[in-house]
C-alpha cells in the first residue's frame, strides 16, 4: 500500500523518532513536492531538515497533478433524507 504524506504528521513523527511507522504500515511513502517544501521551511526542526534532505529508502518526493476527474462525494445512507420535503419547507444546501 502507498500513503501520501502531509507535512504536519511527517514533521511530528520525525521529531518524536517514530517516522518509520509510516513505512511499517504502508510500505511506500510519497511526499508531494509542496510538502517537501514545507518540511524545509526556516522554522523546521533540524531533525526534519536532515530527514527530508536524505529520506530513507521507500520514501520519495513526487509531483502532484490535478485530479483527472472532479471529486465525487457520497453521503452515508443514514444521513440521506428519509422523505422529500414538503413544498413549503425551504431547502438548505
Amino acid at each position: 500500500m502507498i500513503v501520501v504524506a502531509d507535512a504536519g504528521p511527517v514533521r511530528y513523527l520525525v521529531v518524536i523518532g517514530a517516522v518509520d511507522v509510516l513505512q511499517s504500515l504502508y510500505g511506500r511513502v510519497l511526499v508531494p513536492e509542496a510538502v517537501a517544501g514545507e518540511l524545509q521551511d526556516a522554522n523546521t526542526p533540524a531533525s526534519v531538515l536532515v530527514w527530508i534532505a536524505q529520506p530513507p529508502r521507500g520514501v520519495r518526493s513526487t509531483r502532484t497533478r490535478p485530479p483527472t476527474r472532479p471529486w465525487v462525494f457520497s453521503m452515508p445512507v443514514s444521513m440521506q433524507p428519509s422523505r422529500s420535503p414538503s413544498p413549503s419547507t425551504p431547502s438548505v444546501c
